[in-house]
């Protein structure tokens, strides 16, 4: 990936977010913040 990107591995790896703390709210929230909410994950229901 470090190739890909074209930055040192140990750059990129300063920015890693642990899988736990991505949550449907933090991404909704997210996108709302940056004008993408139209792309917002739908929460599903459960019957």
């Amino acid at each position: 990936m470090s190739d890909f990107v074209g930055y040192p591995i140990e750059d990129i790896l300063k920015f890693r977010t642990e899988p736990r703390r991505v949550t449907v709210e933090n991404t909704n929230a997210a996108l709302r913040e940056h004008g993408l909410w139209c792309y917002h994950i739908a929460r599903m229901r459960l019957r």
